[in-house]
């Protein structure tokens, strides 16, 4: 429970960072689309480094693990992409309130894979 609690909160941290960057490209004219790439790069960057030291506690094969978050960030991505062209597209809600309707979707899948790929538990040969 704990840990899903800090996944949360720092998801917090990542979502916020994500939305953050995403509304000042945005609002600055630049296409959604490249909005959302960079909101998410940066987001992720942040989160990997602070579920790795404080949500999963894991040390070890770091260039590993960033390999699979960066894919499970692709899925992540993949899915926030073609909600968000849903989204905008089909639907015509405004890009910045489709992009916080993805937050939560994108969370949990990205929290299932990461906890079963990329954070799991691995033996350590002795």
């Amino acid at each position: 429970m704990k840990q899903l609690a800090l996944y949360v909160f720092i998801g917090g941290v990542g979502a916020s960072s994500d939305f953050a960057i995403f509304y000042l490209i945005n609002s600055a004219g630049t296409s959604y689309h490249l909005a959302n790439i960079a909101g998410y790069i940066f987001s992720s960057f942040v989160s990997f480094n602070l579920h790795r030291v404080i949500t999963f506690k894991t040390k070890n094969k770091p260039f590993t693990r960033l390999a699979l978050f960066c894919s499970v960030g692709a899925t992540g991505y993949g899915v926030s992409a073609a909600m968000l062209w849903m989204l905008v597209e089909r639907f015509m809600l405004e890009s910045n309130i489709a992009k916080l309707v993805t937050l939560p979707v994108v969370v949990a899948v990205q929290f299932t894979l990461n906890k079963l790929i990329t954070f799991r538990a691995v033996e350590v040969a002795k």
